[in-house]
Formats: structure tokens, sequence, C-alpha cells
């Protein structure tokens, strides 16, 4: 069970932030870039946990992805 449990928290809780987001985003106006960024670098993880093969090619693009992001929202953020 705790495996069980273990295996699906962080997909779960990944698709729970990317389906808020749309809601934030009716109600507010704006979307918060933070939260797309901590669900691409977070997603290859996601997919190692629930034992799907992905390419490296694929990690590493998420990761670039994830980097840039990540640039761009401290720049956002502090300039």
């Amino acid at each position: 069970m705790k495996k069980l449990f273990n295996k699906w928290i962080l997909p779960v809780c990944l698709l729970l932030i990317l389906f808020i987001q749309p809601i934030h985003y009716y109600l507010k106006g704006n979307i918060n870039p933070v939260f797309i960024v901590f669900v691409i670098a977070l997603l290859p993880a996601a997919l190692k946990g629930l034992e799907y093969k992905i390419s490296k090619r694929l990690e590493q693009l998420l990761v670039l992805l994830a980097g840039l992001g990540m640039i761009y929202v401290i720049w956002y953020t502090f300039f």
C-alpha cells in the first residue's frame, strides 16, 4: 500500500497543479509561471516513479525547458 501511494502521489499532485492553473487564470486573470516550471522540472521524476520509460533526449529537453523557465521566473521576479 505504501509503495503504491508513493508511486502515484507525485503525478497526481502535478496533475492537480496543472488543472488548478486554468481556474486561477479564470478567477485572477494571470497564470503563475513558477508552477508551470515546477511541473516541467518534476515531470521526469514522476514518469520514472510510474516506471514509464522516457528517452534521455526527452529528459534532457525537459531539464533544459525547466532551466530556461527558472531563468525567466527569476528575471521576471527581480527585474
